[in-house]
C-alpha cells in the first residue's frame, strides 16, 4: 500500500502537481488513520477473500504479501492463505480454513452465488450468511480507491465500530 501512495507522489511530480498529490496523500492517510484508530485493540477477523472463480470449481484468493493483503490487514482482517504458494484454492481448502467471513471482490450476485456451489453450505460462514462483496476495483486495482476499499471492508468485518451513517432528510 505504501507503493500506491508513493506512486501518487511520483505522478504528481511527473505532471507538475506536487502540491495536489501531497494533499491527496494527506487526505488518504487521514482516512487510513481513522480506520486504524477505530480498529485499535480489536482481534483480526479470518477472511477468505475471493478474487476470482471459474465454472470448473477453481477459486482464486490472496496469497503472500501484496497491496490487497495490506488492504485486508488494514481493514482488520487476516488471510488464512497468506502462506500458500498458490492463489488457486478449492472449496475443501476454504472449508478447512473455516473463515469467519467471506468477501468476494466483485458483485453482490457473485457473492450470493457462493451458496449455490456444491458443498459450500457446509462452510459455516456461508451457512450463517456471512458472505459479502466489495467492488473489485476497490480491492484489486492499486490506486487511491483502495482506501475506500479498506473503509468498506473494515465496516463489513467490524460493523459495531463502523455504524452506517444516518440518512439525512432531503
Amino acid at each position: 500500500l505504501e507503493a500506491v501512495l508513493a506512486n501518487i507522489r511520483l505522478l504528481g511530480q511527473a505532471t507538475g502537481h506536487e502540491l495536489g498529490a501531497e494533499q491527496l496523500i494527506e487526505r488518504l492517510q487521514a482516512r487510513l488513520d481513522t480506520v486504524q484508530a477505530r480498529l485499535a485493540g480489536q482481534p483480526a477477523v479470518p477472511v477468505y477473500l475471493e478474487t476470482g472463480s471459474n465454472d470448473r470449481g477453481q477459486y482464486l484468493t490472496l496469497r503472500g504479501h501484496n497491496y490487497t493483503s495490506d488492504i485486508l490487514r488494514l481493514a482488520g482482517g487476516t488471510n488464512p492463505f497468506v502462506d500458500s504458494r498458490l492463489s488457486q484454492v478449492g472449496g475443501e481448502s476454504v472449508f478447512q480454513a473455516n473463515p469467519t467471513r467471506i468477501i468476494v471482490a466483485g458483485s453482490p450476485q457473485q457473492a450470493a452465488s457462493l451458496a449455490q456451489r456444491p458443498g459450500w453450505q457446509s462452510i459455516p460462514a456461508v451457512a450463517a450468511g456471512r458472505v459479502d462483496s466489495i467492488p473489485s476495483a476497490l480491492l484489486l486495482i492499486p490506486g487511491p480507491r483502495v482506501v475506500e476499499g479498506i473503509e468498506q471492508l473494515a465496516a463489513l468485518l467490524h460493523p459495531e465500530l463502523f455504524p452506517p451513517l444516518a440518512e439525512t432528510p432531503p
